[in-house]
């Protein structure tokens, strides 16, 4: 589903700088895990921007023995584990990648932008030397604050986002099951001056989310979902 979380994509307040950024990058030798990301931002006039991404990549992991414990190779009438993946363990890799872009118009009474966020990442399943997982992620957001809009309002917050999911699994080369699912989400928000001591707000929020599940694996009753709220 889709929850409202202010994680930067969308710049609410002025940046206050022309341009500014990060860069940073990483590495772990247990798996050979390679790893970089870099951040910029910036405000030109109203308007504030932002960008990010991000890449990282790790091998199989490096391990002191055998990849199955020894309780498990004794029950397996295998004690010595003659034959078994040892010092390595298989299908253990994992690679991701991902980023967003997002900006907004920041004025003396609030703000409206939107952002794009995307998310890809392949890694193995180690209990299952033959399975591998794909999954990609695409969210759009809107959002926006108007500060003082009528009398008695401290402001009114609207927030519409719209989400694209996609999980494969494999079984070698080949599909297995795959889930997909899109939901769209939106909320407003009306926040009321002071009644005395009492202070809070009043909003309205809907929901909806198509999900499917197909392959071999797929239980029958999950084959199509929808929700809505």
């Amino acid at each position: 589903g889709l929850v409202y979380l202010d994680d930067g994509r969308i710049p609410e307040a002025p940046v206050g700088q022309v341009v500014a950024g990060r860069v940073g990058g990483g590495w772990g030798s247990a798996d050979e895990q390679r790893a970089g990301f870099a951040a910029l931002r910036g405000q030109t006039g109203c308007f504030s921007w932002q960008a990010r991404g991000f890449a990282r990549e790790s091998d199989d992991l490096d391990i002191p023995g055998f990849a199955k414990s020894q309780r498990l190779l004794d029950e397996e009438g295998n004690p010595s584990g003659a034959g078994e993946a040892r010092g390595t363990l298989p299908n253990s890799y994992a690679k991701a990648a991902g980023g967003s872009v997002g900006g907004a118009y920041t004025v003396d009474r609030g703000f409206y932008g939107a952002s794009i966020d995307w998310f890809d990442t392949d890694y193995g399943l180690p209990n299952e030397p033959d399975v591998h997982i794909e999954l990609e992620r695409l969210r759009v957001d809107t959002r926006g604050r108007w500060d003082a809009p009528f009398a008695g309002a401290r402001s009114i917050a609207w927030a519409v986002g719209y989400g694209d999911y996609e999980h494969t699994e494999f079984e070698g080369p080949e599909a297995g099951t795959i889930f997909e699912q899109q939901a769209v989400e939106g909320r407003v928000e009306v926040a009321h001056c002071p009644w005395g001591c009492w202070e809070g707000a009043v909003g309205l929020q809907g929901a909806y989310a198509d999900l499917s599940v197909t392959g071999d694996e797929a239980p029958a009753d999950l084959a199509a979902i929808e929700v809505e709220a």
